[in-house]
């Protein structure tokens, strides 16, 4: 019998990140397990915890008006059968579940942090919340020092309060290669002629500096006038401008694709893979970065989040200057041009993900932090 209730808060799911290795690691663990999702109907995430066995309560919430009656639909759940540990995962969960189990007294009160300083920057009346949120939890979860930076020195979150626990990753999904899967997006996304092929994933949102990369990517045609620029997840508030700069390109030397499944496969599909949030602080992880250290695929990044003290130029991947794009476009061009430099990054960059990103360790540290 799991005598430990642990209740998981987590919002949009289907704009977010995936939890199944949650699910996953909680068949094994000690914990009475139940998830409450903040979405609209439906989702692939709650589907498979169904699937798996779990306990799914589905709150509608799509705007802020839906704040409200979400926060009264988990206090009445709550008030009936209170976990003993409440852990909230992206923004609105954690200001509907922090504030809930607060109000209720659950002991123990965590929240893991996922964005970085994107209220800060974009949308400073959030920060309240976030102070809020903060204020209320027992523990924060911070995804990198970085993170950890950040509520500690701008929010004035007391050290004690802030866990780091980085994401962890199953190794097999980037680095394991499926040929088949490879050749059908080459063809899928007409990959097979062009070369070199320049690969971002990234939302089309200003903070992620895309419009750093295509400049880049158009001085890069000069060189390789058969090189093609794919962008992956191609939608965002930042769409219109990064419209207008692909426009100067040739059509067929890029393709954007707003969703593809097979992210892992399509990491292989890469020769560089590029990557250049705008500050050090606005990337609160930056998955990708591990995801393509994981498939050995060549980087060109600026550091920020979990790279801000991770990667090494010339060691781990190319590290480039914040909003340069002429140091973006060396980059590229030094990765093509040196086979040897290429290798090292690989081989380095590879090492020092599977030594400090197994997801095991991610679970070890959770399961640390409920039992503390």
């Amino acid at each position: 019998m799991k005598s430990i209730r642990i209740d998981y808060c987590i919002s949009l799911i289907d704009k977010s990140l995936g939890f199944e290795w949650l699910a996953k690691y909680l068949d094994r663990a000690q914990f009475d397990a139940n998830f409450i999702l903040y979405q609209q109907g439906e989702s692939q995430l709650s589907e498979y915890l169904r699937k798996a066995g779990y306990s799914v309560t589905i709150i509608p919430y799509r705007t802020k008006q839906d704040l409200p009656p979400a926060f009264f639909k988990t206090f009445f759940l709550w008030l009936k059968k209170r976990p003993q540990i409440v852990h909230c995962h992206l923004f609105e969960a954690s200001v509907i579940g922090i504030l809930v189990s607060w109000v209720l007294q659950i002991p123990k009160r965590i929240y893991t942090r996922h964005h970085g300083t994107l209220h800060h920057q974009y949308y400073p009346h959030a920060v309240r919340y976030d102070k809020i949120v903060n204020s209320l939890s027992t523990k924060i979860v911070a995804i990198s020092a970085s993170v950890q930076e950040i509520l500690t020195d701008r929010e004035q979150v007391p050290a004690h309060k802030v866990v780091i626990v980085p994401h962890g990753f199953e190794l097999e999904t980037f680095s394991q290669i499926d040929t088949s899967k490879i050749q059908y997006l080459r063809e899928k996304y007409q990959l097979t002629v062009q070369n070199p092929i320049i690969g971002v994933i990234s939302r089309f949102t200003h903070w992620k500096g895309i419009q750093y990369i295509i400049p880049a990517f158009s001085k890069l045609l000069l060189d390789f006038p058969n090189a093609k620029l794919v962008l992956a997840n191609a939608q965002g508030d930042y769409e219109a401008e990064i419209t207008q700069l692909l426009a100067a390109l040739p059509a067929q030397s890029y393709v954007c694709i707003p969703f593809e499944p097979e992210v892992g496969s399509l990491y292989h599909c890469f020769d560089v893979f590029v990557h250049t949030p705008i500050d050090p602080y606005c990337e609160a992880f930056g998955q990708v970065y591990i995801e393509a250290m994981l498939a050995k695929i060549p980087m060109v990044v600026t550091p920020s989040g979990i790279a801000l003290n991770l990667l090494n130029h010339q060691e781990h991947a190319w590290v480039v200057p914040y909003q340069d794009t002429t140091a973006v476009y060396e980059g590229i061009k030094a990765i093509l041009e040196q086979p040897d430099l290429r290798n090292k990054l690989v081989e380095n960059s590879y090492t020092l993900a599977i030594q400090q990103f197994k997801v095991q360790m991610m679970l070890e540290r959770l399961e640390k932090l409920y039992l503390s």
